[in-house]
């Protein structure tokens, strides 16, 4: 009989938004985000607040609720998480899609998730109106049912904070306790390597267990004066988890970067004196080949927790003797 060395643990059946952004969190002034192309910041208090009024906009006015799927096409960005988190208090299931998507790539996860409204990012737009008039879609309902994942409007396209109803009455986040917490709450796509991408349904209360599971594996490990550095993708479940689990259990800055490379992303470990990030073996690899330890100060990093892909040994200990001994490498997937 195998026996987990943890202790167990209660699973609440909630929502996501209820679990992470709970009522008494609407005073909480932690800063949560950091946008590393502009500085500009998001606390806790805040994300609650822009998500419930999001929330509010999309029922109120596009009629987006509980029963709709909902595609976020856009780069990591202080802006996404709202997008996120505003769509799972309106009720409705978020399908996270790579903006680096070719038109057969987009089209697919498209029609397979059969979206009714989307946010996109700009550059993304153009393609994504193409495919929605072969599929059938008016002029008018592509008009209003796609918006600008930015704080502006993209021509004819409004933005997201469009949709931010300033009312008084903001509204509250759709209820999923119980039962309903097994409702599909994301579907991220899987790489297609074995052929077509394919929506991997995750509910409310798989993200919920999840978030429980690695505060009861890792709390010990994580420290309150830490700054997190989020580069991973967050329409990737990897990014998307590590993500909410630092934002739900931690509350400590989290540095998002728009777009990885290894400069940008040592630079931001010196500038923002970042002790901690979640990586890929690939990304392990592009430090080992390169003399960025020479480039940046990276005396701040104390920890990289690596997953997605198997991890070699061999690879741990020279990345680890590259930056010094004094970063520990942890592995997330499967034995070294």
């Amino acid at each position: 009989m195998i026996v987990s060395p943890f202790k167990d643990i209660e699973i609440p059946k909630t929502s996501i938004f209820d679990f992470i952004l709970p009522e008494h969190q609407q005073s909480n002034d932690k800063t949560v985000f950091i946008d590393s192309t502009n500085d500009n910041s998001l606390t806790i208090s805040q994300l609650r607040k822009y998500s419930l009024q999001l929330a509010y906009g999309l029922r109120k006015h596009q009629n987006v609720g509980k029963g709709d799927r909902v595609l976020i096409l856009t780069p990591n960005s202080l802006v996404y998480p709202i997008l996120f988190m505003g769509t799972q208090a309106a009720g409705a299931c978020v399908s996270l899609a790579n903006p680096a998507y070719n038109y057969l790539e987009l089209s697919h996860q498209i029609k397979d998730s059969e979206v009714s409204f989307i946010f996109a990012h700009p550059d993304n737009i153009d393609l994504t109106n193409k495919i929605l008039k072969e599929i059938g879609w008016s002029e008018s309902k592509i008009r209003e049912r796609v918006v600008s994942a930015t704080e502006k409007s993209f021509r004819n396209h409004v933005s997201y904070a469009d949709l931010l109803c300033q009312e008084r009455q903001r509204g509250i986040p759709e209820n999923f306790d119980g039962e309903s917490a097994h409702d599909v709450a994301i579907t991220c796509y899987s790489s297609g390597t074995t052929g077509v991408s394919k929506g991997v349904m995750t509910t409310h209360y798989n993200m919920v267990s999840n978030i429980c599971q690695s505060n009861n594996t890792h709390s010990s490990a994580s420290q309150l004066t830490d700054v997190v550095l989020s580069f991973l993708p967050l329409y990737h479940i990897f990014g998307l988890g590590s993500t909410l689990y630092t934002l739900s259990q931690q509350q400590v800055p989290q540095v998002l970067l728009f777009r990885y490379s290894l400069d940008e992303f040592a630079a931001a470990i010196e500038k923002y004196r970042v002790t901690v990030s979640a990586v890929i073996p690939p990304i392990l690899n592009n430090i080992l080949k390169s003399d960025i330890e020479k480039k940046y100060d990276l005396s701040s990093l104390r920890q990289l927790g690596v997953g997605a892909t198997p991890l070699g040994e061999d690879l741990v200990h020279s990345v680890s003797e590259k930056l010094g001994g004094v970063v520990v490498i942890t592995n997330g997937y499967g034995k070294l």
